[in-house]
């Protein structure tokens, strides 16, 4: 497991309780060096983030920031200028082909197996495990995380 938030004494998301880092997907972005996420991250973990949703049947209004998770100031940007989350989702949302917003989670789950070409070491997902979803981060990049939630 990757340990990319805090235990359940310390989460402050309801539905990623006990512990987020079980029952979490977390996607890194890259902060760069001007304090913002470049425009084609923000598209590259938003078609991601699209695919993960779909794959696991996961609604646009269960991506939260690190900051709503363990109130740590991160993404800087997005965590000044809240309206960056919403418009992550509503763009995650048209990649989805949701016309009206953030639309209830389906119950049943897309099991068919995809292999997502990711720039190298920006991020790498692992495999879902029996406890809940891990990702990991290549030790170069200095990002923020999203999390989704089954």
């Amino acid at each position: 497991m990757a340990y990319h938030a805090h235990d359940g004494n310390r989460c402050y998301v309801s539905f990623l309780k006990p512990n987020a880092n079980q029952t979490a997907i977390s996607v890194e972005m890259c902060v760069e060096k001007d304090g913002k996420i470049h425009s084609e991250t923000v598209e590259n973990a938003a078609e991601l983030v699209a695919k993960l949703c779909k794959r696991y049947g996961l609604s646009t209004s269960r991506i939260v920031r690190h900051y709503d998770v363990t109130r740590k100031n991160c993404p800087v940007p997005w965590v000044s200028d809240s309206s960056q989350l919403s418009a992550f989702r509503k763009k995650v949302d048209g990649l989805l082909g949701n016309k009206t917003g953030s639309k209830t989670d389906s119950s049943s789950s897309n099991n068919k197996k995809s292999r997502y070409s990711l720039p190298s070491g920006v991020y790498k997902l692992k495999k879902p495990n029996d406890e809940g979803y891990s990702s990991t981060t290549d030790s170069r990049s200095t990002g923020s995380p999203l999390f989704l939630s089954r």
